[in-house]
């Protein structure tokens, strides 16, 4: 089975086309004789093996006792290395209340209460790990003179607030922990880290392969899919339209999109293409067909996935056109679907000019850093 229509077979030999540079007036055996390869339905099936109706019974039987699912892998999130005498929970707390101590001059009534609903809620969900890996991260940005800051959500957290990861005080602010961690919504927490781009970013993400292993951890991939001026080119190539009207397309789609919604033959008329070309009506259907299909897979801004253990048991691996670094073939959101915790290790070019005029600063005599701009 290679698609799950007949009229996947169009779509199968544009997409033939593509990848072995050709046109489908040229490709000749390439291409698939028929289009018998799409996904049967039941009485398909049973008038192509009417001699042998058991076996499609059987078929049937097999399918309802299949119960396995990815998210049945096994997954499990790394633990944390603690020192003697603490689990994940105790550390955390530890931790927790001596950034307590260097965040407030005094501890009120108030600060307490609210790092205990946080502890506790945290604890529950069995979510230390996490917060412990990523307050990990923090440290070795800053032993290593790394500028690095968490935002989003996090923001709303004295844990976070405490440990270092955010500099906004929730407690004086108000801020609403529920927008960050509540029992109600599915899923890990989910703490984006802002650091400066190129050589020290790298610095990081290295640091966490370095920690968890090459197996262990992994960007997530981006799937970049066929949008307007991609997919009318590598259409009208197939097609083998002239290179005049390749170019037409260019313009076409220049200004913007047409998601395949939208009434695409009037804008191709606008545009001056020839309505009255054989293909054209081919070119639509296939266009509508193919908008929004992958293209090829990128990798993430700064989205990291961990494990405990190898990786490439759960989710599959490929090598980084950049040396060092390891992808896995799951967007952000396939990964969270299956529970895998992912950490977001975001570059901004912004943080390393701001880190740059901090330093400069600094050897003027007169030290800032982000919390107090």
């Amino acid at each position: 089975v290679r698609y799950a229509r007949r009229y996947g077979r169009q779509v199968l030999d544009v997409f033939t086309c593509i990848r072995e540079h050709t046109h489908l007036d040229a490709a000749g055996k390439l291409l698939t004789q028929n289009a018998e390869r799409h996904l049967k339905s039941d009485a398909e099936m049973r008038a192509l093996f009417a001699d042998r109706l058991d076996a499609i019974e059987n078929t049937a039987r097999l399918a309802e006792r299949l119960e396995f699912s990815l998210e049945n892998i096994g997954y499990e999130f790394p633990s944390f290395p603690v020192p003697d005498g603490h689990d994940m929970n105790s550390f955390l707390r530890t931790i927790t209340l001596f950034g307590a101590q260097q965040r407030y001059s005094s501890i009120s009534t108030a600060v307490k209460r609210k790092l205990e609903e946080e502890l506790s809620l945290i604890t529950r969900l069995g979510f230390s790990g996490y917060f412990l890996i990523v307050w990990d991260v923090i440290n070795f940005c800053r032993e290593h003179n790394v500028m690095v800051q968490g935002r989003g959500s996090a923001a709303n957290s004295a844990v976070c607030y405490c440990l270092g990861i955010t500099p906004v005080d929730p407690v004086s602010n108000n801020l609403v922990f529920e927008r960050f961690l509540s029992e109600s919504r599915k899923g890990w927490p989910d703490i984006d880290l802002d650091l400066p781009s190129g050589d020290r970013r790298e610095s990081v993400i290295q640091e966490v392969y370095r920690r968890y292993g090459k197996h262990g951890a992994a960007m997530t991939a981006n799937v970049i899919t066929y949008r307007g001026r991609s997919a009318a080119r590598e259409i009208g190539k197939a097609l083998n339209f002239s290179p005049n009207i390749l170019d037409r397309f260019s313009h076409l789609f220049a200004s913007g999109d047409f998601p395949h919604t939208l009434d695409l033959r009037a804008q191709i008329e606008q545009a001056g293409l020839p309505k009255a070309h054989p293909r054209m009506p081919a070119f639509i259907a296939l266009y509508q067909a193919i908008y929004g299909l992958p293209r090829h897979l990128g990798q993430h801004s700064g989205g990291m996935i961990i494990c405990q253990g190898k990786l490439s048991s759960f989710v599959p691996l490929e090598n980084a056109s950049m040396p060092g670094r390891v992808v896995a073939q799951w967007d952000k959101d396939d990964c969270e679907d299956l529970g895998i915790v992912k950490v977001d290790l975001l570059g901004l070019g912004m943080m390393s000019v701001m880190q740059d005029a901090f330093e400069l600063c600094r050897e003027r005599g007169r030290p800032i850093d982000l919390a107090h701009i």
